[in-house]
């Protein structure tokens, strides 16, 4: 990935090419995630007020997104008074509201997935898992979700599949200079439709492991239910 003073530009590594910690990566994933960032952003932006980033150009291994001006949350955090944490807290929560709003373009063919051309779940926790979904119905979900997730799901079973971002870390958010407001929520690969996205964050799931009990709280009072 690589920023200039007015756009992101994702350029996908090629099979076996390591990035820049030496690592290498599962490269049809990352098509299957450069695809779901591009749809999940427009959907976004065609249905809701959620500020996210344009899409500028999109072409096989390449991706232009419009560079948005801020700091992130996690580079801010220690710079944030209680007050202004409160207010991104509920500005966020109103934007969460408002993606679950978002209908499913997809509804006929699953209930819980994501927008990419598989359709499968690109959060998972274990990625060896061998069904990733679509699923076509919610108990369908239930029943792989402990192998997903590695806990077991406490979702209700009248819980609806809504849309969510899937991964609320700092980072993905960007505030105004003045740390007052968000300016754009950024990173929308992991993006999809899942009956309760708080389930997504108990047990050994990254939103423990942050270590700003704060943040915590982000979805709490945004159950779902039919």
């Amino acid at each position: 990935m690589y920023a200039t003073d007015k756009y992101v530009i994702r350029v996908t590594l090629e099979p076996g090419e390591l990035d820049e910690f030496g690592s290498t990566h599962d490269y049809t994933h990352t098509i299957l995630q450069d695809e779901n960032l591009v749809l999940a952003t427009n959907l976004v932006k065609s249905h809701t007020t959620v500020p996210v980033p344009a899409v500028v150009h999109v072409e096989e291994g390449l991706t232009v997104l419009e560079m948005k001006e801020g700091i992130d949350l996690e580079q801010a955090w220690d710079s944030l008074s209680s007050r202004q944490l409160d207010a991104i807290k509920l500005e966020l929560r109103s934007y969460i509201e408002q993606l679950r709003t978002i209908p499913n373009p997809h509804a006929a063919e699953f209930a819980v997935g994501t927008l990419c051309l598989t359709h499968e779940l690109l959060f998972v926790t274990d990625p060896t898992y061998p069904h990733k979904g679509p699923f076509k119905t919610i108990e369908e979900y239930r029943h792989h979700a402990p192998g997903l997730l590695n806990h077991t799901p406490k979702f209700s079973k009248h819980a609806k599949p809504v849309f969510d971002h899937m991964d609320w870390y700092q980072s993905n958010i960007i505030l105004t200079p003045n740390l007052d407001r968000i300016a754009a929520i950024i990173d929308w690969e992991n993006a999809g439709f899942v009956p309760d996205p708080k389930d997504l964050h108990r047990g050994d799931v990254p939103i423990e492991e942050w270590s700003k009990p704060q943040w915590a709280d982000i979805l709490d009072g945004l159950d779902v239910e039919n």
